[in-house]
Protein backbone atom coordinates (compact mmCIF):
# COMPACT_ATOMS: atom_id res chain seq x y z
CA UNK A 1 0.00 0.00 0.00
CA UNK A 2 1.63 3.12 -1.24
CA UNK A 3 0.81 7.15 -0.15
CA UNK A 4 1.31 9.62 -2.66
CA UNK A 5 2.48 12.66 -1.00
CA UNK A 6 1.02 15.99 -2.94
CA UNK A 7 4.34 18.51 -3.00
CA UNK A 8 3.17 22.09 -2.64
CA UNK A 9 3.73 24.90 -5.44
CA UNK A 10 7.42 26.33 -5.90
CA UNK A 11 5.66 29.57 -5.23
CA UNK A 12 3.57 28.90 -2.14
CA UNK A 13 6.36 29.33 1.12
CA UNK A 14 3.57 29.10 3.40
CA UNK A 15 2.95 25.59 2.16
CA UNK A 16 6.51 24.64 2.21
CA UNK A 17 6.47 25.36 5.95
CA UNK A 18 3.42 23.48 6.64
CA UNK A 19 5.07 20.51 4.69
CA UNK A 20 8.22 20.48 6.34
CA UNK A 21 6.27 20.69 9.68
CA UNK A 22 4.47 17.75 8.90
CA UNK A 23 7.25 15.85 8.32
CA UNK A 24 9.60 16.73 11.01
CA UNK A 25 7.02 17.67 14.19
CA UNK A 26 9.25 20.68 14.50
CA UNK A 27 8.45 24.58 12.96
CA UNK A 28 9.82 25.42 9.81
CA UNK A 29 12.41 28.00 9.71
CA UNK A 30 14.89 29.30 12.19
CA UNK A 31 13.59 30.95 15.60
CA UNK A 32 15.30 33.48 17.66
CA UNK A 33 17.86 32.82 20.07
CA UNK A 34 17.49 32.18 23.64
CA UNK A 35 18.73 34.53 26.22
CA UNK A 36 18.81 32.18 28.59
CA UNK A 37 20.50 29.33 26.93
CA UNK A 38 23.16 31.47 25.51
CA UNK A 39 23.58 32.99 29.34
CA UNK A 40 24.42 29.71 30.65
CA UNK A 41 27.00 28.76 27.89
CA UNK A 42 28.80 32.07 28.62
CA UNK A 43 27.92 31.22 32.25
CA UNK A 44 27.14 35.50 32.63
CA UNK A 45 25.29 35.53 36.00
CA UNK A 46 25.82 39.47 36.66
CA UNK A 47 23.93 42.66 35.13
CA UNK A 48 25.34 45.87 34.45
CA UNK A 49 23.17 48.91 33.74
CA UNK A 50 24.21 51.14 30.84
CA UNK A 51 20.80 52.87 30.50
CA UNK A 52 19.37 54.03 27.08
CA UNK A 53 21.09 54.04 23.95
CA UNK A 54 20.94 53.43 20.08
CA UNK A 55 21.46 49.88 19.22
CA UNK A 56 21.23 48.30 15.78
CA UNK A 57 18.78 46.67 15.17
CA UNK A 58 20.28 43.92 13.40
CA UNK A 59 22.32 42.92 16.75
CA UNK A 60 19.17 41.92 18.44
CA UNK A 61 19.36 38.24 18.25
CA UNK A 62 17.08 36.83 20.52
CA UNK A 63 14.66 36.83 23.31
CA UNK A 64 14.07 36.67 27.17
CA UNK A 65 11.22 33.94 27.60
CA UNK A 66 9.57 33.99 24.01
CA UNK A 67 12.45 32.71 21.63
CA UNK A 68 9.30 30.39 20.04
CA UNK A 69 7.12 32.95 19.25
CA UNK A 70 9.18 34.98 16.32
CA UNK A 71 11.30 33.16 13.60
CA UNK A 72 15.22 34.84 13.26
CA UNK A 73 14.36 37.51 11.82
CA UNK A 74 11.41 38.51 14.32
CA UNK A 75 8.57 38.01 12.17
CA UNK A 76 5.37 36.53 14.16
CA UNK A 77 5.03 33.06 13.64
CA UNK A 78 0.92 33.17 14.56
CA UNK A 79 -1.29 34.41 14.38
CA UNK A 80 -2.59 36.74 17.26
CA UNK A 81 1.02 38.03 17.20
CA UNK A 82 0.50 39.37 13.47
CA UNK A 83 -2.23 40.74 14.57
CA UNK A 84 -0.75 42.90 17.39
CA UNK A 85 2.02 43.71 14.72
CA UNK A 86 -0.45 45.15 12.69
CA UNK A 87 -2.13 47.24 15.04
CA UNK A 88 1.74 48.31 15.88
CA UNK A 89 1.63 49.16 12.50
CA UNK A 90 -1.13 51.63 12.73
CA UNK A 91 -0.26 52.74 15.94
CA UNK A 92 3.44 54.10 15.16
CA UNK A 93 3.01 54.91 10.82
CA UNK A 94 6.30 57.17 11.95
CA UNK A 95 8.60 54.44 13.74
CA UNK A 96 8.02 56.75 16.97
CA UNK A 97 8.03 54.02 19.41
CA UNK A 98 8.52 54.08 23.35
CA UNK A 99 11.69 52.81 24.77
CA UNK A 100 12.41 48.68 24.27
CA UNK A 101 14.29 46.79 26.96
CA UNK A 102 17.49 44.61 26.20
CA UNK A 103 19.93 42.43 27.71
CA UNK A 104 23.48 42.20 26.16
CA UNK A 105 25.62 39.60 26.36
CA UNK A 106 28.75 40.13 24.67
CA UNK A 107 27.76 42.45 21.81
CA UNK A 108 24.48 40.26 21.05
CA UNK A 109 21.09 41.96 22.22
CA UNK A 110 17.86 40.08 23.65
CA UNK A 111 14.28 41.81 23.94
CA UNK A 112 13.42 41.52 27.26
CA UNK A 113 10.21 44.07 26.45
CA UNK A 114 9.36 45.52 23.15
CA UNK A 115 9.65 42.37 20.62
CA UNK A 116 6.57 43.35 18.53
CA UNK A 117 8.44 47.18 18.11
CA UNK A 118 11.54 45.05 17.65
CA UNK A 119 9.49 43.08 14.14
CA UNK A 120 8.39 46.19 13.21
CA UNK A 121 11.20 48.52 13.05
CA UNK A 122 12.83 45.68 11.21
CA UNK A 123 9.89 45.12 9.02
CA UNK A 124 10.42 48.82 8.04
CA UNK A 125 13.87 48.80 7.67
CA UNK A 126 14.89 51.14 10.82
CA UNK A 127 18.17 50.83 11.47
CA UNK A 128 18.89 51.56 15.02
CA UNK A 129 16.36 51.47 17.86
CA UNK A 130 16.69 53.28 21.04
CA UNK A 131 16.62 50.97 24.43
CA UNK A 132 17.51 50.69 27.84
CA UNK A 133 20.43 48.28 27.93
CA UNK A 134 21.41 46.14 30.66
CA UNK A 135 24.70 44.12 30.44
CA UNK A 136 25.34 40.58 31.31
CA UNK A 137 28.55 39.74 32.29
CA UNK A 138 30.37 36.71 33.40
CA UNK A 139 31.38 37.12 37.52
CA UNK A 140 34.29 39.24 37.72
CA UNK A 141 34.51 39.64 34.14
CA UNK A 142 33.46 42.50 31.83
CA UNK A 143 31.44 42.40 28.43
CA UNK A 144 33.97 40.35 26.70
CA UNK A 145 34.44 37.79 29.20
CA UNK A 146 38.05 38.79 30.60
CA UNK A 147 39.05 39.00 33.84
CA UNK A 148 38.69 42.78 35.61
CA UNK A 149 40.83 43.60 38.13
CA UNK A 150 39.39 45.71 41.34
CA UNK A 151 35.71 46.20 42.44
CA UNK A 152 33.12 45.60 39.19
CA UNK A 153 29.86 47.22 40.17
CA UNK A 154 27.36 44.35 39.45
CA UNK A 155 23.78 43.43 40.50
CA UNK A 156 23.16 39.83 40.94
CA UNK A 157 21.56 38.32 38.33
CA UNK A 158 19.01 36.00 40.20
CA UNK A 159 17.50 39.24 42.02
CA UNK A 160 13.76 39.06 41.06
CA UNK A 161 13.29 42.42 40.42
CA UNK A 162 11.97 44.34 37.53
CA UNK A 163 14.45 46.30 35.36
CA UNK A 164 15.45 49.82 37.36
CA UNK A 165 13.92 52.79 35.72
CA UNK A 166 15.80 54.76 37.80
CA UNK A 167 18.87 57.34 36.16
CA UNK A 168 20.11 57.45 40.23
CA UNK A 169 20.78 54.13 39.77
CA UNK A 170 22.54 54.13 36.65
CA UNK A 171 24.97 56.76 37.89
CA UNK A 172 25.89 54.33 40.58
CA UNK A 173 26.22 51.76 38.92
CA UNK A 174 28.09 53.23 36.13
CA UNK A 175 30.50 55.03 38.51
CA UNK A 176 30.82 51.58 40.51
CA UNK A 177 28.95 52.27 43.50
CA UNK A 178 25.92 50.54 44.82
CA UNK A 179 24.70 51.02 47.80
Amino acid sequence: MSTKVQMPGKHSRGAWRRFIQGLTGRPAGEVLRSFDSDRRAKGAMHLVELGATDVPIMAIVGSVGRAGDFDHKFRPRQTHLRQRLAYLERAFPDCDFPTIDLYEIQGHYYVLDGHHRVALARKRGVHYITARVVQVRPPNGDASGHAVAGKAATINFLRPEPMPQSSTLSTRVLAGVLT
